[in-house]
């Protein structure tokens, strides 16, 4: 088990540098192209940090705790009283109920809680397409670490704002290891499975015929990898607002095939744009090689994206790409 641990530590201390490697990489590439550019990246850096992070956990922090799931049966009915009385002061979830439906059993805890749920969907929904469009297009392992823990840090926030509480401390740092872990996986690139049987779709022998599909379909990895990880997020934040008993914290973590389905499912309307795109890009005779050659999948997901962007969808917290997403796609789509 220790040479297991020891494993993984490298693996992640190997991540760290890899995704400090990207950002010295990036930096000295703009400060070669003009000193005074090198400067204004580092400053925009300081002030994403400042905007999309710290801001929002200073926030999230400042939320009222809820009550962590119960360790055995016997405290069960403490918690979920506990939690009903909370949701009662919960403006979002007296709108969807009447009265008798806040009495503390069993049975209108679930009723709340699945429709809270479906709300949360949304919220999740929301952030994993952005994710997934952002890292795809980024290119650079560094810019997908700071989009990844930057949506961690809102998707955390909001759902803990619909579930009207946060997690103890103690929960709270564990939930962040593991954004910390997704954060480096998506930013060192060194895991990638979005397996063959999601990508495979996109290789006929029509779409075969265009030339940098195979960076087209890396860059859709890249961006699906790390929808995953902030679905898995996303999915142990849930159990840790709605789950009543949980022996250990093994017990909130879902199965891989179930945030894998989760994914899937969440990114499927984005998945259904981009095929429509590749098979477009097939059948054009007249291409734009410069813009192609550049960054190819913006051309994929650029009209996806916008297709199935609806901020009415979210009704909690501020999005986080909503200026930074729009501006990078209009620079990059410029170069």
């Amino acid at each position: 088990m220790k040479s297991i641990k020891k494993i993984f530590y490298f693996f992640f201390a190997f991540a760290l540098v890899f995704v400090v490697k990207e950002f010295f990489e990036l930096y000295y590439y703009i400060k070669e192209v003009n000193i005074f550019f090198g400067y204004a990246f580092l400053l925009a850096i300081v002030l994403f940090v400042f905007y999309f992070l710290i801001l929002p956990l200073y926030r999230l922090i400042r939320l009222p705790r809820n009550y962590k799931p119960a360790k055995d049966e016997s405290e069960k009915t403490k918690v979920l009283t506990a939690r009903m009385n909370q949701y009662s002061q919960n403006p979002k979830v007296l709108e969807m109920l009447d009265d008798k439906n806040s009495i503390p059993t069993e049975e209108n805890y679930y009723r709340i809680t699945n429709l809270l749920k479906e709300r949360n969907r949304k919220i999740r929904k929301h952030y994993v397409n952005q994710v997934f469009y952002s890292t795809a297009i980024s290119q650079n392992g560094f810019l997908d670490a700071l989009f990844v823990l930057s949506a961690s840090i809102d998707l955390i926030k909001d759902t803990f704002i619909l579930f009207n509480g946060r997690t103890s401390n103690r929960d709270l740092f564990i939930i962040f290891k593991k954004v910390y872990y997704s954060m480096l996986v998506g930013g060192s690139e060194g895991i990638e499975y979005a397996t063959e049987e999601i990508f495979s779709k996109f290789a006929t022998d029509t779409m075969k015929s265009i030339p940098i599909l195979n960076k087209i379909l890396s860059s859709l990895a890249d961006g699906f990898v790390n929808a995953t990880l902030l679905t898995r997020i996303s999915l142990i934040t849930e159990n840790y607002c709605t789950v009543l008993v949980a022996e250990s914290d093994k017990d909130l973590r879902p199965n891989p095939g179930f945030i894998l389905e989760a994914t899937k499912d969440l990114t499927s309307e984005l998945f259904e744009q981009i095929n429509t795109k590749l098979k477009a890009l097939a059948k054009e005779k007249s291409k734009d090689t410069f813009q192609k050659t550049v960054n190819p999948v913006l051309l994929v997901l650029d009209k996806g994206y916008m297709g199935i962007k609806d901020s009415k969808s979210v009704n909690f917290g501020k999005s986080v790409f909503r200026d930074g997403v729009e501006k990078f796609r209009k620079i990059v789509g410029k170069e």
